[in-house]
């Protein structure tokens, strides 16, 4: 979720988080990978569909790669604490992605969340699910289950040294509702829409990105931990959950030849609304939508609105070009507003690091 009161405190933890992942390419066609991992998709810093922010999983991976387009499915393989037990939970999705221009690409996203069908018996994927191009929703529907399935649309745009890009999300919503502006609370859906590039400034360059993202409230979720689209606690799409509105920019600047010194900065602003008196206004998602305190009047922010801003200045040195070392200093703030509350908290920071892999704390 979003900021929150405890994290204005001080806090320990210790984790190691051993990830890896193993790729097989027969063919120019095919690829196939397995692995304990995150996965990501999307051309922007957030995704509505799949992100990188939450917890690893084991999972497995079918490419295909033929004419403009590009075809995945991923076999995840998630758990939950629920009542007290760890319980399996499985997510199947496809990604279509397809160059109608060569300029211009499509996307297409499906994913299904479903759990064993016994709650004494661990049954594994059902069959229907590993069917790689079976589409979801109908699929779910001739089942009778109640698995929840989101589906959404991508598209990018690459003109110049500049990338136009947006994603939406569906979750449930009808048509009429939408039309009414009833804000019925199962009108569940979220927006992106962002632009990236960069600049050559003679000698040197900046690249840039501002993003703006907002999903709606109940967004994602469901009746119970083991159908929510969400991993081990975490969501699945971007790390805020639903119920709010976020705006981001992006800044990185070096030297364009022998270009060791870095400066980086990111800010996010945004609302979210969070909980009152144990009802359900939306935001977290592993809260059972049943437990709601109106059926329409629904908005993004309802509930408690707390208004956030993150920032993170970076200048970075690379001191070795063996394992990607670096040496930085660097300023994060956070600050929230909930009502009359007003929290500042400031971490400066220098060491070195190493860029090996995705490491952004940035939400």
């Amino acid at each position: 979720g979003n900021i929150n009161l405890s994290e204005l405190g001080t806090s320990q933890e210790l984790w190691f988080l051993p990830l890896t992942r193993l790729a097989y390419t027969p063919n120019e066609v095919f690829s196939f990978q397995v692995g304990y991992d995150k996965n990501f998709i999307g051309a922007g810093r957030r995704s509505l569909f799949l992100s990188d922010y939450g917890k690893p999983m084991p999972f497995g991976q079918i490419r295909a790669q033929f004419w403009h387009m590009e075809y995945s499915v991923n076999y995840q393989f998630l758990s939950e604490n629920y009542n007290g037990q760890k319980r399996s939970k499985y997510v199947t999705s496809h990604y279509l992605s397809w160059d109608i221009l060569p300029w211009l690409n499509l996307g297409i996203f499906e994913a299904v969340v479903f759990q064993p069908k016994d709650t004494l018996l661990n049954r594994g994927y059902d069959v229907e699910y590993l069917n790689p191009f079976v589409f979801y929703r109908p699929q779910e529907y001739s089942m009778g289950s109640s698995d929840n399935v989101v589906i959404g649309a991508a598209l990018k745009a690459s003109i110049k040294n500049t990338i136009i890009y947006a994603q939406v999300v569906l979750d449930e919503f009808l048509l009429s509702e939408i039309r009414a502006r009833s804000g019925w609370w199962a009108n569940k859906f979220g927006f992106q829409l962002g632009v990236s590039g960069f600049f050559d400034l003679g000698l040197s360059w900046l690249s840039y990105r501002i993003e703006s993202n907002l999903v709606r409230p109940y967004t994602f979720s469901h009746l119970t931990p083991l159908q929510v689209y969400g991993n081990n606690g975490s969501p699945l799409a971007h790390p805020y959950g639903s119920n709010f509105s976020e705006i981001l920019i992006e800044l990185n600047w070096r030297k364009r030849i022998n270009g060791k010194l870095k400066l980086s900065f990111f800010g996010s602003y945004g609302i979210q609304g969070v909980d009152i008196n144990g009802l359900n206004y939306g935001s977290d998602i592993y809260q059972p939508y049943i437990n709601r305190p109106n059926d329409y009047g629904n908005f993004i922010g309802q509930g408690i609105q707390q208004n956030f801003l993150r920032t993170n200045t970076r200048a970075s040195y690379n001191i070795s070009h063996k394992g990607y070392l670096h040496a930085f200093v660097e300023l994060q703030t956070q600050y929230l507003k909930i009502d009359e509350f007003r929290g500042l908290r400031v971490i400066p920071m220098v060491g070195l690091r190493s860029y090996l892999w995705n490491d952004y704390r940035n939400y």
